[in-house]
């Protein structure tokens, strides 16, 4: 299964998510950690991975620290080797971010079970030229 959701708002998308039987999530870009608790409010075990803050050279603003349900990984999601595979992988406004979009959704589909799936959501650029 392969949801493509770049074009569905962001709670459109998680709704439809939530239509299918998953146990896990990994967040990737979890940023502020709002999806990562949405999920673990649904009682997923989830999983977010997120850049450090550049200035912080962590993330201190991330609302999942606090969050013993959430186990919040700093670093970066395309070098990072997971030790388990996931349900679902949830990158919500990651692509537009990445430089290597191929290695990232290759990436994915390592993380990725099986009979998993992922979904990913990019800010569609308009050019005025």
């Amino acid at each position: 299964m392969l949801l493509r959701a770049d074009m569905i708002h962001a709670e459109k998308a998680r709704q439809k998510v939530l239509e299918y039987d998953f146990q896990s999530v990994l967040d990737v870009g979890a940023g502020y950690g709002l999806q990562s608790k949405l999920f673990a409010d649904r009682g997923y075990d989830v999983t977010g991975i997120t850049f450090p803050d550049a200035e912080e050279g962590r993330y201190t603003g991330n609302i999942a620290l606090d969050d013993e349900r959430i186990k919040l990984i700093i670093g970066d999601f395309n070098e990072y080797d997971f030790t388990r595979k996931f349900d679902l992988v949830w990158a919500c406004h990651v692509m537009e971010h990445i430089p290597g979009p191929l290695k990232f959704v290759e990436k994915i589909k390592q993380a990725v079970n099986p009979v998993g799936g992922g979904v990913g959501r990019a800010y569609r650029h308009h050019s005025t030229k």
